[in-house]
């Protein structure tokens, strides 16, 4: 069976009791055949503010002249030209000059595309079969094993990818790392 992006959305931690199996993709194909019943197990799905950073940092070591046709090229590798193409006109993601707008353009696009929105719309379809769910992003945090030795993930108070497993091991306070909000249906 061929895994969408929407399976992979929320990547939960299973083989507990709460979540005993993989709930991703029965969530969006048959929510009543999920082991954990929506509305008898709160969620809190969480993502870094800067989730893409690593990726940006391995593809773009450095900062990179602002281009619409690089960052259309780059984008129609990573999603397609039809995907590309829909995003460069959208004007959500206006790639401005000056400075390492390139590589922060691009890292928006890839974290909306490959962890915000994906995780949104599993809690919204999460919270429509009856579940409580809150989303969280990650607006602090410290240097994991990956992105320590500087780059794009140091700079700028970024928060990439894997900070927020590092927070967890280390006990840090939830709620001061963290902007939360109850997502409703």
């Amino acid at each position: 069976m061929e895994r969408k992006l929407t399976d992979l959305a929320i990547r939960p931690t299973f083989g507990r009791p709460s979540i005993p199996s993989d709930p991703s993709s029965l969530l969006f194909q048959s929510p009543n055949r999920l082991s954990s019943p929506p509305n008898q197990l709160p969620i809190l799905i969480t993502s870094t503010a800067n989730e893409a950073g690593q990726i940006v940092q391995s593809l773009f070591p450095s900062p990179v002249p602002s281009s619409n046709s690089t960052l259309l090229s780059t984008l129609s590798f990573v999603v397609g030209e039809e995907r590309a193409a829909a995003l460069m006109i959208s004007g959500k993601y206006h790639l401005g000059t000056g400075g390492d707008t390139f590589r922060e353009t691009f890292e928006r696009i890839v974290t909306d595309g490959i962890w915000k929105c994906p995780a949104r719309q599993a809690g919204r379809e999460w919270a429509r079969n009856g579940g409580k769910v809150w989303v969280g992003e990650w607006t602090k945090g410290r240097a994991y094993v990956s992105n320590q030795d500087g780059g794009y993930c140091s700079e700028k108070g970024r928060v990439c990818h894997e900070v927020c497993h590092a927070l967890i091991h280390l006990g840090t306070v939830l709620t001061s790392r963290m902007i939360y909000y109850r997502l409703l249906e």
